[in-house]
């Protein structure tokens, strides 16, 4: 994947989760923290989230690719 389209992916991502809204992920529940919104973040911050929403996208394809593998070793 170049960098373009993967730079131009985080961000649609951060657009749609703006969209969505803050949903609940674990125990915690709703409110428990702060989320960052992409219309409302600047310079670096948005350099920030699109970093790590590139880093969460390539490790749920390493994951991804992993379970599609066989398992070894039986």
């Amino acid at each position: 994947m170049e960098v373009v389209e993967a730079v131009d992916e985080a961000k649609e991502c951060l657009k749609i989760k703006e969209v969505i809204g803050q949903t609940q992920t674990d125990h915690k529940g709703l409110g428990s923290s702060t989320a960052k919104w992409w219309s409302k973040a600047e310079g670096k911050e948005k350099r920030d989230m699109v970093i790590k929403e590139i880093r969460l996208n390539e490790d749920s394809r390493r994951v991804q690719k992993a379970v599609q593998q066989p398992q070894q070793g039986q």
